[in-house]
């Protein structure tokens, strides 16, 4: 079966996803916004899905976070970063000069 859905619904849809996200996962640290995942059982990861540096506005995104996001959202990779940057700058009042994929 298939929806249609405006861009305006899909862009709710995807800042909803990028909310529930955020609830009870983010840290601040000395400069840093960190948002986890809260459902890492990875003894070898940190679990950090967003980080970012106010010194340098850097903005890291975990590739883990991209792919399962992508999966829900299909609307390319890159759309998602500048989705992601935006939603980030709004949620939590900062500039973000630059985004970083882990590799």
């Amino acid at each position: 079966m298939k929806y249609i859905i405006t861009d305006t619904k899909l862009l709710e849809l995807m800042s909803g996803y990028l909310d529930g996200q955020v609830v009870n996962n983010v840290s601040r640290v000395d400069s840093y916004i960190l948002l986890f995942d809260k459902y890492n059982d990875d003894v070898n990861w940190d679990g950090i899905l967003l980080e970012y540096d106010n010194n340098d506005g850097r903005l890291y995104i975990h590739n883990h976070f991209i792919n399962d996001f992508y999966t829900i959202f299909p609307v390319g990779k890159d759309n998602l970063e500048e989705f992601i940057k935006d939603w980030f700058e709004s949620r939590f009042h900062v500039k973000v000069n630059y985004v970083t994929l882990s590799s």
